[in-house]
């Protein structure tokens, strides 16, 4: 039986953090960069670009489109290239009803809140993790070190502000290739989530942290699946209860020791070598169209 192919659309921008470095044995995966410009720009795909990327050398192998992140056009394109398709929302967004999700075989939601947009159709399935960000739980930095790795906005400033005043925090505010993620994410003992925007996705935070054996701060209400606050991760409220988080870090750096060992266990899954060859199974021995 010929090796599935499979298109992973998106941009690396964004999304990167969620390939693997080396390809998974058992399945091809490509990537394919969107066009640039956002989705009024026309960056939605066409089934001759999608038919090249997928290169099937047999006509027996089985072909399947990851759109990450989807725009209107995505659905019909990868059906006129007869693949099987699978939309995958990282987090909640607008325009929705412009997506014709109706048209994928599966729609992916990586967080609840996009599982809610989406309605019963949506299956919960958190993003991998490239494997070069995964790192063995280190000994806590003192004094402690924090990264929030996501957009800034007014909200997210006011969150963190306080905290930067008392404590080493930084925002890295316009992303980072995985080399410099994989070193800053090393210098640091504690990862801070905020909740998610309109029209401010992110990379999974919270993934890619508990894989680097870091600490996570995660704002309440928790919108991520699969991780236990109070066991995984800790949770906070308002700026002032980060503030005492990082505090409490500070003077006791072994206090949450238990919390990232088994945060890190936690990420194990999504290791990409692993979780995309188990993903890519899954969606191509699926029955029925999702009618979302």
């Amino acid at each position: 039986m010929p090796e599935p192919s499979v298109v992973i659309v998106g941009r690396r921008s964004s999304w990167g953090t969620c390939l693997p470095s080396v390809q998974p044995d058992g399945v091809r995966l490509r990537w394919l960069e969107r066009s640039p410009g956002g989705r009024a720009a026309g960056g939605a795909l066409d089934a001759a670009t999608l038919a090249g990327a997928l290169g099937r050398e047999s006509p027996d192998a089985a072909g399947l489109v990851v759109a990450l992140d989807p725009e209107p056009g995505d659905a019909a394109a990868i059906a006129a290239a007869g693949a099987r398709s699978a939309a995958w929302l990282p987090c909640r967004r607008r325009g929705l009803d412009e997506l014709a999700l109706e048209g994928f075989d599966v729609v992916l939601a990586a967080s609840l809140d996009a599982a809610r947009a989406v309605g019963p159709a949506a299956r919960i399935e958190p993003l991998p993790v490239d494997d070069a960000l995964f790192a063995p739980v280190g000994e806590p930095a003192v004094p402690v070190r924090a990264l929030f790795d996501g957009p800034a906005s007014k909200r997210r400033d006011a969150l963190l502000n306080p905290a930067k005043h008392d404590f080493d925090l930084l925002h890295l505010a316009g992303g980072a290739g995985i080399a410099r993620l994989a070193d800053l994410q090393a210098r640091c003992a504690v990862a801070v989530d905020l909740a998610e925007e309109d029209d401010l996705p992110g990379r999974d935070r919270i993934g890619t942290a508990l894989a680097a054996g870091l600490l996570v701060l995660a704002e309440r209400p928790l919108d991520r699946p699969g991780v236990e606050p109070g066991v995984e991760l800790a949770t906070f409220e308002g700026p002032w209860e980060l503030r005492e988080l990082l505090g409490e870090v500070g003077r006791n750096p072994d206090a949450f020791r238990s919390t990232r060992i088994r945060g890190r266990l936690a990420a194990e899954p999504l290791r990409a070598s692993v979780a995309w060859p188990r993903l890519v199974a899954s969606l191509l021995a699926g029955g029925d169209r999702n009618r979302g």
